[in-house]
């Protein structure tokens, strides 16, 4: 039953990265159905808003091999709006809930929930981006946004294929834009987390665990993080509309996911995160930040 359950769960196992492209197209369609309101093409006042964000996952019981993505890119947002909410809105950043506490997502629902006010983003062209990492340097490959209005349009910039070996866990990262237009050179630095390890759950390591009981509460535990950053549980099924997840601070160590987490029953898809979010000063941008996404993927059968 497991083994059959795993290989109707490879059609679901969408990588993070995938997941971000649609919610760019949600999100952009959403504020297309604004009605009627004019919107000006061009932004009189406006901020900058450097993102950067590395995700790695790590697969425990598939045939997928280790993968990891790098998206960088330059928001110009009216400023009389939080840049913030936007980069949110956009899918450039994920949120979650406040760790000790869990939430379901709906996706579709939160891809509508866009700001009527907001008239056009641009993602700035930088020029070229590198990034580095233990002394190893990658150009970043500049790429157009996948956009289906003018809601927003321009440019950000991915590494160029899903290889983890270039985002190594534990180390120091820099991120260097050689500038464009009125964009001055800018370096944005950052440390990444160790990759999560020694995780169990009810005391049974994860990449032994094939199965929990529907329904049944289920402790948590893995080698504790540094303090500020989040342990955050997805837990995704076919059949419910949308995800529970269940945030937990990192350093402690452990957690507890409630009954109501499972419940469906058959094949889930397991991701347990670690999160570090960093808001930096930038010589030239008037706000950015790095946020480290590092995954582990199981594949876990749900039973009565």
């Amino acid at each position: 039953m497991v083994a059959a359950g795993l290989l109707r769960m490879y059609d679901l196992c969408v990588l993070p990265f995938a997941r971000l492209t649609l919610s760019f197209i949600f999100a952009t369609a959403a504020c297309s159905c604004s009605s009627g309101e004019t919107r000006t093409a061009e932004v009189m006042h406006s901020t900058t808003h450097a993102v950067v964000e590395l995700r790695r996952s790590k697969f425990t019981n598939t045939a997928l091999i280790d993968q990891a993505n790098v998206l960088v890119s330059v928001l110009r947002v009216p400023a009389t709006l939080d840049s913030r909410n936007i980069v949110r809105l956009v899918g450039l950043s994920s949120s979650s809930p406040e760790p000790g506490s869990c939430e379901r997502i709906d996706y579709a629902r939160t891809s509508t929930e866009a700001t009527a006010a907001v008239q056009r983003v641009e993602m700035l062209d930088v020029g070229e981006v590198t990034l580095v990492a233990e002394g190893r340097s990658s150009t970043l490959a500049r790429q157009a946004f996948p956009t289906v209005t003018d809601f927003i349009a321009g440019v950000v910039y991915t590494t160029r294929d899903l290889s983890s070996e270039p985002l190594p866990p534990a180390s120091s990262y820099s991120i260097l834009a050689r500038g464009a237009g009125k964009i001055a050179p800018f370096r944005i630095d950052a440390t990444a987390p160790e990759e999560i390890s020694n995780v169990t759950l009810e005391g049974v390591p994860l990449p032994e665990l094939s199965g929990v009981v529907r329904g049944a509460g289920t402790r948590l535990a893995w080698k504790p993080g540094r303090i500020g950053d989040k342990l955050v549980v997805e837990i995704k099924s076919p059949d419910r509309p949308g995800d529970v997840n269940c945030a937990f601070d990192d350093s402690a160590g452990h957690g507890n996911l409630p009954p109501d987490a499972f419940v469906s029953i058959g094949t889930v898809r397991l991701e347990i995160h670690r999160l570090r979010k960093t808001s930096l000063t930038t010589k030239g941008l008037d706000r950015s930040e790095v946020a480290f996404d590092y995954s582990l993927v199981h594949l876990l059968e749900i039973v009565q």
